[in-house]
């Protein structure tokens, strides 16, 4: 199989115009085949180009002999995984919506409790669709109360932040 683009290993039936600038001679195997080996360590040593690899009729190793590191690679099993730093929230967590609240309390039923926390959240989510409208208002109900403390809660903090820039503006 011949390569006929630079740095490619593969060869494509509709080149790119950029690989189309690439193009390069195609390859002669007769004239650039190596010789056979002359010594039981040159047989079993292996090739070292591109260009002898792709001769031999095989694809090149995966393994780049790039310098540079892929940005893109996954880390290994030894390697530390960065963190987030956590994001800063300064009115406290966001209120829970009726679902959350229904989930919770399905959670400590005692026939829950055995389950894995895959197959509980699939059966609790399959229950709160299956809930009629009236059924689900008491956690609805639930959620709008906790969403209008959390939003009288915003409104305080915002109205000290604004009286803290208006003391600073004073006494500067």
């Amino acid at each position: 199989m011949q390569y006929l683009y630079k740095d490619h290993n593969m060869p494509s039936k509709r080149p790119s115009k950029k690989m189309q600038a690439e193009v390069k001679e195609p390859l002669q195997m007769v004239e650039e085949a190596k010789e056979p080996p002359q010594t039981a360590e040159e047989a079993k040593e292996p090739p070292q180009t591109v260009e002898e690899v792709m001769l031999e009729g095989r694809p090149p190793s995966p393994i780049s002999t790039d310098p540079k590191p892929n940005p893109k690679r996954k880390r290994s099993a030894t390697e530390t995984p960065k963190r987030k730093k956590k994001r800063e929230q300064p009115y406290g967590k966001r209120p829970l919506n009726g679902y959350m609240f229904y989930f919770r309390e399905r959670a400590k039923d005692d026939g829950m409790k055995a389950l894995k926390v895959t197959e509980l959240a699939r059966k609790i989510a399959v229950a709160w669709q299956e809930l009629s409208q009236e059924e689900k208002q008491p956690y609805l109900k639930m959620a709008s109360d906790a969403k209008s403390e959390y939003m009288a809660r915003v409104e305080m903090i915002k109205q000290q932040q604004q009286h803290q820039q208006e003391q600073e503006q004073v006494t500067a």
